[in-house]
């Protein structure tokens, strides 16, 4: 179980530092799960940091909401906005699965 939950964040952090904002989707029990990810350039060892949304919203609002990709680009990290499935999901089950 450890292995898997530290091996996605591994894939998303290989996958993402060469990209700039990105949406992704993976596989969670079955269930086609999305998610936005913004890596600022040259990043080395990032720390990886998961900006959940509140209810009955998505991941491209909280992205703006939050403004986060800016503190993320400040800072040195990167940020993943993960989706709630239909938008009333609660979203902690998304890194719950791992």
């Amino acid at each position: 179980m450890a292995i898997r939950k530290y091996g996605v964040l591994i894939l998303i952090t290989l996958f993402s530092v060469s990209l700039f904002a990105q949406n992704q989707t993976m596989q969670i029990a079955g269930v086609t799960r999305n998610y936005i990810v913004h890596a600022p350039s040259g990043l080395t060892n990032p720390p990886l940091v998961f900006c959940i949304h509140g209810y009955n919203m998505d991941a491209a609002s909280q992205q703006s909401y939050t403004q986060m990709d800016r503190v993320a680009d400040r800072e040195k990290f990167i940020v993943v906005y993960p989706n709630a499935i239909n938008k009333v999901d609660h979203c902690v089950g998304f890194i719950r699965a791992y």
